[in-house]
């Protein structure tokens, strides 16, 4: 509100030095509003359209690349959505805010010790997995995690990665198991 009543004062002195500010910041904010409307890359993660897509597919295990952006789906999911991980070393104890079980959280490959991370990373999900078992994988972020697109590649050549869903800010994947 304060920047709006700063930008009307100026509007209502004279000259037209504040009303071509006012047109710039205008068609700015215009601008930014469409961008963040029509354009994926500006748009607001959509943790609901991905739940809504797990919700309606087969219960998996679902690991989410960025560990804070699984309790964004989470949020939206009931218990039974996923298949429960039990592995210490994963943030599977990252719970949504109504203290229910969910996706579990990759660590970040900068909070991993040791010199290959994605390594480290994929034997989590090996470890948390079963040859031949199905999962999930939430990859979200990939700047806080994967920025550059090892991980994904590793696993993808691993598991057999498979894209299939998209939302904005989220690319779900299905692998399976490498045995």
């Amino acid at each position: 509100v304060p920047i709006s009543l700063w930008l009307a004062a100026g509007l209502a002195r004279p000259g037209t030095g504040p009303k071509v500010a006012g047109l710039v910041c205008a068609v700015a904010a215009l601008v930014s509003i469409g961008a963040r409307e029509f354009s994926p890359e500006h748009q607001t993660e959509d943790a609901r359209a991905v739940a809504a897509f797990v919700a309606e597919a087969e219960p998996l295990p679902g690991f989410a690349l960025s560990w804070y952006m699984a309790n964004p789906i989470n949020y939206y999911l009931t218990p039974e959505a996923f298949l429960p991980i039990e592995d210490p070393r994963l943030a599977s104890d990252v719970l949504g805010p109504r203290n229910k079980p969910g996706l579990a959280a990759i660590p970040l490959s900068n909070n991993v010790s040791g010199s290959q991370p994605d390594e480290i990373l994929i034997g989590l999900i090996a470890d948390s997995t079963d040859p031949g078992d199905r999962y999930y994988l939430f990859y979200s972020r990939p700047f806080h995690g994967d920025d550059d697109g090892s991980f994904l590649a590793s696993l993808t050549e691993i598991d057999q990665l498979e894209q299939v869903f998209e939302a904005p800010g989220y690319r779900v994947f299905e692998g399976v198991r490498a045995n």
